[in-house]
């Protein structure tokens, strides 16, 4: 099990160094964090690997939204996560990226990555096995890549934090929210199920030592 964990370690990191590979062949310049404001309010959005988007609106309340998107020359197609869809026109002039739709127009400016918290480094999930069933590899920029220990399979997709809770879009258009804990200390990640209040706490992987 141990080097099954070590080898599912390496893959997923080897799968979160070709994201770069993947924000390439959608070729729009425009993936990353981006924030600015909107005709009704501020809006940040993170555009990611394979198409995937989280979007936080803050007006009078705070709307989520995540799924993936396309583009072509003028337009940008969203398709959420709950089967809606959403065309924006968009371009960029002096180092912004505009949006618009029949509401107006929004404009956004590159942002860093929220760094409150470290989320950098390959997790263990654990599992009914030695050493836990999954891993997940999420880097500095919203990126993250998973796989399965037992069957290889594997995902990528964004996260996104923000006011306690983890914002996780998936390239399949399925999405996710989990409050969580991080305690660095310990090298742990506590998600929180908000509907039930369960937990899950990952782990910080570390490589075996040599024998």
């Amino acid at each position: 099990m141990r080097r099954a964990l070590f080898a599912c370690a390496l893959a997923v990191l080897v799968m979160l160094s070709a994201m770069p590979v993947a924000f390439a062949d959608l070729d729009t310049g425009m993936e990353g964090l981006w924030t600015g404001t909107s005709p009704t309010g501020r809006l940040t959005l993170l555009l990611g690997s394979g198409g995937t988007f989280i979007s936080i609106h803050q007006a009078v309340d705070t709307y989520r939204q995540a799924g993936v998107f396309t583009t072509d020359t003028d337009n940008m197609y969203l398709t959420m996560t709950d089967g809606s869809t959403a065309t924006l026109q968009y371009g960029f002039a002096e180092g912004y990226l505009y949006l618009t739709d029949e509401d107006g127009e929004a404009a956004l400016q590159r942002a860093d990555f929220p760094t409150d918290d470290d989320f950098t480094g390959v997790w263990v999930i654990p599992g009914a096995g030695e050493g836990g069933d999954g891993l997940i590899a999420m880097d500095a920029a919203g990126g993250f890549a998973s796989v399965d220990v037992g069957s290889g399979e594997a995902e990528k997709g964004i996260y996104l934090p923000d006011q306690g809770d983890l914002l996780i879009a998936f390239q399949d258009c399925t999405s996710a929210v989990m409050g969580y804990r991080l305690d660095a200390a310990l090298g742990e990640l506590i998600f929180i199920n908000p509907d039930t209040g369960e937990t899950i706490t990952l782990t910080r992987y570390a490589q075996p030592a040599t024998e």
